[in-house]
């Protein structure tokens, strides 16, 4: 049971580290605030909360294995090397991706909800 609670705390430290290194982890962490408040105030349903919460967690975390990329191949090929940077960009695409989609399917909830405010 230590060696897991352990683990939790690894996994707690990780989280700490991108959100004080990377500045897109705070960002994301800002705009899934603003989302979670605006869904309070329009009062989401359960499957809308469920949308919205696999694509915080979905953006999240693949801003952490896009961390974790870069930090790898920073640290092992710390020299200039085209391929490691198309490697790179490669990473960051599937956060870009991730985060577009989000933002899609957050217009998808809340622009009906905004207009019947407006109305």
């Amino acid at each position: 049971m230590k060696a897991r609670l352990k683990s939790f705390g690894y996994a707690l430290n990780g989280i700490r580290e991108v959100i004080k290194s990377e500045m897109n982890m705070r960002i994301h962490l800002a705009a899934s605030l603003l989302v979670i408040i605006m869904g309070l105030i329009f009062s989401l349903n359960w499957i809308e909360w469920i949308f919205i919460i696999i694509c915080i967690a979905l953006v999240l975390s693949a801003e952490i294995a896009n961390t974790v990329v870069e930090k790898y191949l920073d640290t092992m090929h710390p020299e200039f090397n085209p391929n490691i940077g198309h490697i790179k960009d490669m990473a960051a695409a599937a956060v870009l991706i991730l985060a577009l989609s989000s933002f899609i399917i957050g217009m998808i909830i809340f622009i009906p909800k905004i207009i019947d405010l407006l109305t």
